[in-house]
């Protein structure tokens, strides 16, 4: 079975600061880039769900065991500017893509994260399904 699933997301990601805002007394009011977020979440997800599809046995246990199973995902983001960025927005709408494509919870996530500049905005993604040892 292998271990590794590869893809590669093409544009630059939103902030997970496009979601909702918090205002006063607890409540969330939708900005207008809310729209735009769920649509790239939705985009990232069928891009995922190819990634999956094209290797067939890359699977996930279901139910995945507690602290035993977790899944490393390693991302090289590339910027096309050298304009302040936080990594954690990109990641964020990744998180967010992945934990509907993949149908595990967030907590499950190991991120380590990379930056570079080139020519193009865009996301390599290495998804990488490990198994705690058991001491």
């Amino acid at each position: 079975m292998s271990e590794v699933l590869e893809f590669t997301i093409t544009g630059k990601p939103l902030s997970g600061n496009a979601r909702l805002i918090l205002i006063r007394k607890g409540s969330r009011c939708a900005l207008a880039r809310t729209k735009e977020y769920k649509a790239q979440i939705k985009e990232i997800t069928s891009i995922v769900d190819r990634a999956v599809k094209k290797n067939a046995d890359w699977t996930i246990p279901v139910p995945m065991p507690k602290r035993e199973s977790y899944l490393r995902i390693f991302v090289t983001w590339q910027r096309s500017t050298y304009r302040r960025a936080d990594v954690d927005n990109a990641v964020k709408c990744l998180g967010d893509a992945l934990q509907e494509a993949l149908g595990v919870d967030d907590s499950k996530f190991e991120f380590t994260t990379d930056r570079r500049y080139g020519s193009t905005d865009l996301m390599e993604v290495q998804i990488v399904r490990r198994t705690a040892e058991k001491t």
